[in-house]
């Protein structure tokens, strides 16, 4: 518009002067300021060609900066939840840490028993096998005892039975000799005379040794039977 109205002056001044070297003159100032004109309109339009395209490349720049900064907010949430998660993890790890901890002090706990457990079984299998090593040298010694009381037991019942036939025996004879002490007593009581006195003595003095030999059978069969019973 400068440009314009510069030149519109330039013309009312060209008009004013009569000559016709001054209409030439005005004439290419004309053409000059026409020339200007439009490489003015031409600076213009591409200035605002680039003012076009410097509104596009800012729009895309701000279009470019809201995506980084969508794409920096996401960022920034997954590194949050990133990071909430590998803290959960980490609890987790933990956690599951102590209870194989606590686990592997369990089983100690019950190794460490099962051991004691163990010992106290092989200490009662050694007294079992004392005791069984015992009762079978008990076993052993009764057997040869009770071998020797059943020999024992035979020949005490060989005595027994050879005792109980000698009291029979005696006993037999004591029979005999109460029997010959009554015929004797029955043949004593006959008339008085000196052969008879005689006799009576004999008799007397036979009577007496019979009932002694009687006494001392009587005491024997009773020894006999006290060892037999």
């Amino acid at each position: 518009q400068a440009a314009t109205c510069k030149g519109k002056r330039r013309l009312c001044e060209v008009d004013q002067q009569p000559s016709s070297s001054g209409l030439h003159e005005a004439r290419r100032e004309l053409q000059a300021s026409s020339v200007a004109m439009t490489n003015w309109e031409e600076i213009a339009a591409e200035r605002a060609e680039e003012l076009k395209v410097a509104e596009e490349l800012e729009a895309e720049q701000e279009e470019t900066i809201k995506e980084l900064s969508r794409d920096k907010e996401r960022a920034v949430a997954e590194k949050k939840e990133g990071r909430e998660k590998l803290e959960q993890e980490r609890k987790e790890s933990a956690r599951r840490i102590e209870k194989l901890e606590k686990e592997n002090e369990d089983l100690k706990q019950k190794a460490a028993d099962a051991q004691g457990k163990l010992r106290d079984i092989e200490q009662q299998n050694d007294d079992l096998e004392r005791k069984v090593r015992m009762v079978e040298m008990s076993l052993e010694t009764g057997e040869s005892k009770a071998e020797k009381s059943i020999e024992s037991t035979a020949f005490l019942q060989g005595e027994v039975d050879t005792k109980t036939e000698e009291i029979q025996h005696l006993k037999a004879e004591i029979k005999d000799l109460q029997l010959e002490i009554e015929v004797r007593k029955q043949g004593g009581g006959g008339s008085g005379g000196t052969g008879q006195g005689k006799i009576a003595e004999g008799t007397t003095a036979s009577r007496k040794n019979s009932l002694l030999f009687l006494g001392l059978l009587t005491k024997r069969i009773a020894a006999l039977e006290a060892h037999v019973g």
